[in-house]
């Protein structure tokens, strides 16, 4: 399969590489690791040719695997795979570096644990001292992979998929305080063993990193990551697996950089730190501890990195409204004051000319839980009293607006502020930056005092900012046509702009809407970028979680893209690239049910995404389609594009047993013949995997039989739609030898009379008196006269049923159903 490049061979070594337990040094676990070890090398060229994230996974895999193998002695088996892991590493590193450094840097991090392996302290010293040894040009010193975060999808290779699904059970379903059996079973289930507890690492950084819950989960009692890191921390009993799980809980830290690092990844480990106090100070305090012999001495040549990684994640952290404040650390009384000092000087030596009592220290509207965008609802109700709002016009055409400031001392730091920002801008754009998010933080903070005995023109505070940064080349609000042709246009991330506007939303701030607003009544595009940033945002952070099953989102969608747009959008979730309704089948059903008052053309969009998602997600369609059939009364007008979807969607999917027995069960109340064309596509499309379901069926009801007082309904609903599907599918068998079939019993009573059903055939010439007669014997029957003297006996009852009934060729159909199984 691998020579022939064969579609999806590279997810299917993915997948068996995460079967690799780690610490689990059973025959069945060093089997696997061995048979993939030997497969990565025989097949070096062709891997390296079509399939190079194979060998990265790999690379990255059997690193860590090689961090327990070494430390275990004395066994063979074990020797021989370790000296093929080694041999494999050692190939990726000095031969297709380039390809290594996509890990990023957790290379460097998993590096570390194997310092003490020969075969690995020559490769160590060539990364740190001479990074032309790996003869790749891209790579100059090894802070360049400090530089590069590492993909989630490495963080998986070392956790289980049954792990994980564990693992997201309890950080998204166990409310806190209800965690501890569920800890314990964890615990039993994958962390019992001697060497297992180096799994602890792993699961640290894959909560940190791959695990990311939605705002509506931290706003909820559901259990925090920070909590379930501490009990693993907790959990480890020998000092290096702890030492490695906090280096794992803050190596994001060592390196932060918000254009490129993502505030969760850092997030669980502050929160911990003060969520912990003052009942676990020590635990606090140890982490604290370490996090600044982590600066001081984890690189000592590049100590200015790491300062400014983890003075930046500070920051970061304060800024989007995690925590309040750093006071809760740097003021803390129950933590030693020799710790306070170090914190204390570590966030100073970052701030750099900007006046310490004008940083931010409080955010209004902020819990540590929480990240939420600002209700952009508020800003409708800024515009019923206008006349007071602007007052008047200055000499450049700026509105005047009153920004009011409490605090004499705190408005005159203000304005000397903006006096200065034009020559803090020329020696340093990025000081420039500080320094008006000082001043705008000043404002949201002073503006939380509800203080009015002083206040500042917005006439000056607005011009002059804007003159000052537009005098040295940088204009606020620019338009987003302009960008459109910047290469590696960085203006959402990383400008006056981004900080105005990144001010706003965190701080949900009424002043630093007012000074937006009046941007905007000046001609500045501030709406546009607005909503640019936020969606930017939303994308980057938290874009599965926003938009999972949100009606106004997708609502959006289909109302303001074309059918060209949607079509891609079909394409690239086809593919898997993102995903609009996730595995929820309530949220799909109750969107579906929604959209049947959305107008027509809206309804088709939606069902085009719809088909082209839930076809090759996890989501239980036939739950979907029970729901929807037996949600009570349903107008049949208002319905009937929703019923065309569910059917044209069925048609895209597998005929699974529990699909097709959903179909099979459905009540009859409106679109009486949606069952039955469900089947005949299916029939068409896919006849062998119908009937192995249809069999499965019939065998689940023949162990739960129907109940007395529904069997009459369901009965017969289920008769006519096995015979109407079998129309198809039987069609090519009927002409198949019965002499080897087996004689089965009939799943259920069908309620429809069968010497009727033999009659009828023989008297519409469907089928020979021999094929009749056959049937007969076969379910040891009466001969064909004697049925016709019972049905004429018997009155005319089901028989007309049958000659009456508007499916005519019902009769043809269960004939050949009888035939197929029979």
């Amino acid at each position: 399969m691998i020579d022939v490049s064969a579609t999806g061979i590279d997810s299917l070594l993915v997948s068996l590489m995460r079967q690799i337990v780690g610490g689990d040094f059973s025959d069945g676990n060093l089997w696997l690791c061995f048979e993939l070890a030997s497969l990565c090398l025989s097949k070096w060229d062709c891997l390296l040719q079509e399939k190079p994230v194979v060998l990265t996974s790999a690379l990255y895999t059997f690193l860590r695997l090689l961090a327990d193998h070494c430390r275990v002695s004395n066994n063979l088996k074990l020797e021989m795979l370790r000296q093929m892991e080694i041999e494999f590493c050692v190939k990726m590193l000095r031969d297709q570096f380039q390809l290594c450094l996509k890990i990023g840097r957790d290379l460097v991090r998993l590096l570390q644990d194997l310092f003490h392996v020969p075969e690995f302290k020559s490769i160590w010293k060539d990364l740190v001292l001479s990074p032309s040894e790996f003869r790749t040009a891209e790579y100059l010193d090894i802070s360049q992979l400090y530089c590069i975060r590492t993909s989630t999808r490495y963080f998986l290779l070392r956790i289980t998929p049954e792990m994980e699904t564990q693992l997201r059970f309890l950080l998204t379903h166990v409310m806190l305080g209800n965690q501890k059996r569920y800890q314990i079973w964890f615990e039993n289930k994958f962390l019992l063993g001697p060497e297992r507890e180096s799994l602890i690492v792993d699961i640290v950084r894959f909560i940190c990193c791959a695990h990311h819950p939605s705002n509506e989960i931290i706003q909820s009692n559901i259990i925090p990551r920070w909590a379930v890191i501490g009990w693993l921390l907790a959990c480890c009993k020998k000092k290096y697996i702890e030492a490695n799980g906090r280096l794992a809980l803050f190596y994001d830290w060592l390196f932060f950089n918000e254009k490129v690092d993502n505030i969760m990844n850092i997030e669980p480990a502050m929160l911990l730190m003060v969520c912990s106090l003052p009942k676990y100070v020590n635990f606090t305090h140890s982490l604290l501890e370490f996090l600044l012999l982590l600066v001081d001495n984890y690189d000592l040549d590049r100590k200015t990195i790491i300062l400014r990684g983890v003075s930046s994640a500070f920051n970061s952290l304060v800024q989007k409204g995690v925590v309040h404040s750093l006071d809760v650390l740097t003021r803390c009384d129950v933590l030693s004051p020799f710790i306070r000092e170090r914190l204390q000087n570590l966030l100073l030596n970052d701030q750099g000319k900007v006046p310490r009592d004008l940083l931010p220290v409080d955010l209004p509207g902020h819990s540590t839980q929480s990240l939420r965008l600002p209700d952009m609802s508020c800003m409708g109700n800024s515009t019923q009293s206008t006349q007071e709002q602007f007052t008047s016009e200055g000499d450049d055409g700026l509105s005047t607006r009153v920004v009011v400031v409490p605090g004499g001392n705190e408005v005159d730091s203000i304005e000397r502020l903006v006096e200065s920002i034009g020559d803090i801008i020329k020696e340093s754009y990025a000081r420039g930056l500080q320094t008006l998010e000082a001043i705008l933080f000043s404002i949201v903070n002073q503006c939380n005092q509800r203080n009015t005995s002083n206040s500042i023109c917005s006439e000056d505070l607005l011009s002059k900012i804007t003159k000052e940064f537009e005098s040295n080349g940088y204009r606020l609000f620019t338009s987003l046509g302009s960008l459109a042709g910047v290469v590696e246009c960085d203006d959402e991330i990383c400008s006056a702009t981004a900080v105005i506007i990144r001010t706003f939303i965190f701080s949900q701030n009424e002043r630093i809407q007012e000074m937006l607003l009046l941007w905007a009544r000046n001609g500045f595009p501030v709406g546009a970028r607005l909503l640019s940033y936020a969606l930017r945002l939303a994308h980057e952070a938290y874009a599965a979680d926003l938009s999972i099953c949100e009606e106004d989102i997708i609502r959006l969608l289909v109302e303001k893209l074309d059918y060209v747009d949607l079509t891609e959008m079909q394409f690239q979730i086809g593919l898997k690239k993102f995903s609009l309704f996730g595995d929820n089948h309530k949220l799909v059903f109750h969107l579906i049910k929604n959209s049947l008052n959305w107008n027509s053309v809206e309804q088709h969009k939606l069902w085009g995404l719809i088909r082209s998602e839930l076809p090759v997600s996890e989501v239980q369609v036939e739950k979907i389609i029970l729901e929807f059939f037996c949600s009570g009364k349903i107008d049949v007008n208002l319905s009937a594009i929703a019923a065309g979807g569910l059917l044209t969607l069925c048609s895209s999917c597998a005929p699974t047993s529990a699909l097709v027995g959903t179909i099979m069960s459905l009540p009859n109340n409106f679109f009486q013949d949606f069952a039955a064309a469900a089947l005949a596509t299916w029939a068409a499309s896919n006849a062998s995997m119908l009937f192995d379901s249809i069999t499965k069926f019939a065998e689940k009801l023949k162990m739960h039989p129907v109940p007395a007082s529904a069997s009459q309904n369901i009965g017969i609903n289920l008769e006519w739609k096995i015979s109407m599907m079998e129309a198809e599918y039987a069609s090519h068998y009927v002409a198949a030898d019965l002499k080897g079939c087996s004689i089965v019993c009939l799943p259920i009573p069908l309620n429809l009379h069968l010497p009727a059903v033999l009659i009828k055939l023989e008297e519409t010439k469907a089928c020979s008196k021999a094929d009749i007669t056959r049937i007969c014997c076969l379910l040891s029957m009466p001969s064909l006269k004697q049925l016709k003297q019972q049905v004429t006996a018997a009155g005319c009852g089901q028989h007309t049923a049958v000659l009456m009934s508007r499916r005519y060729n019902i009769v043809q159909h269960v004939f050949q159903f009888f035939m197929c199984i029979y």
